[in-house]
């Protein structure tokens, strides 16, 4: 059995990510203050087994994030809380290869060797309120997610051969929210 060069996809992948913090820690009787830097290093990189002129060469990404984690105790029963993390996710290695997959000749999809690793910012914020005599309960949540080098399809269609060609490419500005309550 021969494999077939432009179609072989064997790789050695390595990936490291840390979370370097330092931070302050403050606790009360009416809040809890935990907030600090988050220094996150990411580095990747592939080597092709079968063929090194496809090597993926290793790339460094460094991501600077504030971490806060608060908490108002304004009584017993009613707290107000806020969160905030940054966290990095690398692609996957169907994103990063540059291997055509072609087992659905329609639908091929190429990875893209120069991805970033995603970094998202996240915010959480609660607010809750518990009424003993009453039994009632009152929670307000808001969520907002920000994405730096959000990893993205980008599919083009083929009018020759009505097959689409899907291959990954890094956007900022996306984001996403939500706000519930609960009484």
């Amino acid at each position: 059995f021969e494999p077939n060069d432009s179609l072989t996809n064997i790789f050695r992948n390595e990936y490291f990510n840390q979370d370097i913090r330092i931070g302050y820690k403050k606790v009360s009787k009416a809040y809890t203050l935990d907030a600090g830097l988050s220094l996150v290093p990411t580095m990747q990189k592939s080597h092709n087994i079968s063929n090194p002129d496809k090597d993926i060469p290793e790339s460094w990404v460094w991501n600077l994030a504030p971490f806060v984690r608060y908490r108002l105790k304004m009584s017993k029963s009613r707290s107000l809380n806020v969160n905030y993390m940054g966290r990095s996710s690398q692609p996957t290695m169907a994103q990063i290869q540059p291997v055509p997959d072609y087992s659905d000749p329609l639908n091929i999809v190429i990875g893209n060797p120069n991805l970033k690793p995603t970094f998202t910012h996240n915010v959480n914020v609660r607010f809750q309120d518990f009424n003993m005599e009453a039994q009632r309960s009152i929670m307000l949540m808001g969520f907002v997610r920000y994405n730096q080098n959000s990893i993205v399809s980008n599919t083009t269609f083929d009018p020759e051969t009505g097959g689409r060609i899907t291959n990954y490419t890094n956007a900022n500005g996306v984001w996403n929210a939500r706000l519930m309550n609960m009484i």
